[in-house]
């Protein structure tokens, strides 16, 4: 199914290409969320100091 997606995709664009009309202009950006880095470092260390075990079980 995605695979199909794809190549339809791809043929449009060299479709385009061949008839000399522009690319298709994209109507969204993408946009990341913004981490709070602190607030995720505090989470992780409460985590840690609440089940000391879990350091030990990467190594």
């Amino acid at each position: 199914m995605y695979g199909n997606t794809l190549v339809l995709i791809m043929g449009e664009a060299k479709r385009r290409k061949n008839l000399g009309i522009p690319p298709r202009e994209k109507t969204e950006d993408i946009k990341l969320p913004q981490l709070d880095k602190k607030a995720i470092q505090q989470k992780v260390r409460s985590t840690l100091y609440k089940y000391q075990i879990i350091p030990f079980l990467f190594y």
